[in-house]
């Protein structure tokens, strides 16, 4: 009996058509290469008004998880004599998303904490002087909401926004610029000043101030053409070993023109 029969010829269709697929797929590659080279200014506009909506969606929703935050936190630190327990202040952190929480009495003293905070909170922050603070310190950066409690002091939520830890530190740190490029795939940078008049950014306004500036950092453009392209020739290759292994599957007398057909594919994902 042979030892490739029909079922070699079922390896040897579906190895074809994984490789028409990988060569497909090479020419969508060279084709995305060529249009960011050839027009990488209208690619990053498109970039920029994508990511413009994300950071409004993001920030919005921080300030609204903290109002939600330090209503409640307000609530169970209004009796002076009474504060809530670690517990249900953990749970608070964590159901909003909070870097940390406090309690303060009418003096600006410490009542109750959870979470982690660097350096030293703003005391228009711990007397409740202002609902929305943005407290720049040189390698952290905080957006702290408050509320009344009741007659009994201040509850503060806070977010770590900006982190400029050197090194090693810095990596995977819990700050919402960190996480955003993790998720989104550029850099921001956060800040207290207005924007200027030629700078492309967002600004987070309370009222007719402004309380915050997120400033996108352009990459330059070859990076990000190589880090696209080697992005497709990671997924390419794979398409080409495994259309190499369901071709030779199917038989040696179609190896040749399974070889030419992946050599095609390789030098049109060498060229992007």
């Amino acid at each position: 009996a042979a030892l490739w029969g029909r079922g070699g010829s079922r390896l040897w269709t579906l190895g074809t058509v994984v490789v028409v697929g990988g060569i497909l797929a090479g020419f969508e590659a060279h084709r995305q290469g060529s249009s960011l080279r050839d027009d990488w200014p209208a690619y990053w506009a498109g970039r920029e008004a994508a990511i413009g909506d994300q950071l409004d969606e993001e920030l919005q929703r921080r300030l609204e998880a903290g109002e939600a935050a330090v209503a409640i936190l307000a609530d169970l630190g209004s009796e002076p004599a009474a504060l809530p327990d670690a517990r249900r202040l953990r749970e608070l952190r964590e159901e909003y998303a909070l870097t940390a929480v406090a309690l303060y009495d009418n003096d600006g003293d410490l009542r109750a904490w959870d979470g982690e905070h660097r350096g030293k909170v703003p005391d228009a922050v711990q007397w409740g002087l202002r609902q929305y603070v943005y407290e720049e310190q040189p390698l952290f950066g905080y957006l702290y909401i408050t509320a009344p409690a009741g007659g009994a002091g201040t509850a503060v939520a806070a977010f770590l926004l900006r982190s400029d830890l050197p090194g090693r530190l810095g990596v995977n740190a819990p700050d919402f610029a960190s996480r955003f490029r993790a998720e989104v795939g550029e850099q921001v940078r956060v800040f207290s000043a207005p924007l200027a008049e030629e700078q492309g950014g967002w600004e987070l306004t309370i009222g007719d101030r402004v309380l915050l500036s997120v400033l996108l950092e352009p990459p330059r453009a070859a990076d990000r053409i190589d880090r696209t392209m080697d992005r497709w020739r990671l997924g390419v290759a794979g398409v080409v070993l495994l259309g190499w292994l369901l071709l030779a599957l199917g038989g040696p007398p179609r190896l040749a023109s399974g070889a030419a057909a992946s050599a095609t594919l390789v030098f049109i994902v060498g060229g992007g």
